[in-house]
């Protein structure tokens, strides 16, 4: 009896063991909280009063975008989008004032970037001539070539870099042709341009300056103004037009 009694205590020995290892290997394995600063809302303005929206970003526990919600200005459709994250693609399902709307696949490469994007109807469906996205890379890692099949239509743009700026792009018989701010670094931990962060709650491009200028082969030009916080985050971007058109974008974060 003595012996059962021994083996028995030695067992449970044994199993404690075992499960302080498992809970030591499923900490380990636990994604680290993420800390710092995230963007927490951008609101877009421009002329017409119903050309306003402002997007509301929620977030995961380490750091990446779990939600954004397109809120117009007035309000009238709700489109919120929902991201599911995988190894090498996220899912991004958008609803229309709950009800589902479409559905969007993120291929990404081995350094994290977007190389593909699938868009699909809202049952899941891919249209029946596809509509997708395709990027491509240098050597340096800037993006130098997009790809767009819409149906029966398919368009590229080409970017052109120097210096981890980007200096002109091309899209059919569009040109474009950027200018920048020698003191305008993309500074701080958010370098994202906004638009891609309201579309995919990720960068695809990011220009080691902030542009002053963009000029089009009809030598019309857009102005860019800033306002930086004290941590280089941009919060604030005028855009003017010609014929007095202007373009606003406020950027509000959060950090812990």
């Amino acid at each position: 009896m003595k012996h059962a009694v021994l083996i028995f205590a030695c067992l449970v020995l044994l199993l404690s063991g075992i499960t302080a290892c498992r809970k030591k290997n499923n900490a380990a394995l636990a994604p680290a909280k993420y800390t710092g600063c995230r963007i927490s809302q951008i609101t877009e303005t421009s002329p017409g009063t119903n050309n306003n929206l402002t997007y509301v970003f929620t977030y995961n526990n380490d750091g990446t975008v779990a939600t954004i919600s397109t809120l117009p200005i007035p309000k009238s459709d709700v489109f919120i989008k929902s991201f599911t994250y995988n190894s090498n693609y996220v899912i991004m399902t958008t609803t229309d004032n709950g009800l589902a709307y479409e559905i969007d696949s993120l291929v990404l490469d081995g350094q994290n970037r977007i190389t593909y994007i699938g868009h699909y109807g809202n049952n899941g469906s891919q249209p029946s001539n596809g509509v997708w996205d395709s990027y491509q890379y240098d050597s340096l890692g800037d993006m130098v070539l997009r790809t767009n099949k819409n149906y029966n239509t398919l368009s590229t743009e080409t970017f052109s870099w120097k210096n981890g700026d980007l200096v002109w792009s091309t899209a059919g018989t569009d040109y474009y042709n950027y200018i920048y701010g020698a003191d305008l670094y993309n500074t701080g931990n958010i370098t994202v341009r906004p638009i891609d962060f309201e579309t995919y709650g990720r960068a695809i491009y990011t220009s080691k300056h902030l542009r002053t200028q963009l000029v089009d082969d009809y030598d019309d030009t857009i102005y860019y103004t800033y306002i930086l916080d004290t941590g280089g985050k941009l919060t604030y971007v005028k855009a003017t037009e010609p014929g007095n058109y202007i373009y606003t974008t406020q950027i509000s974060y959060t950090c812990e």
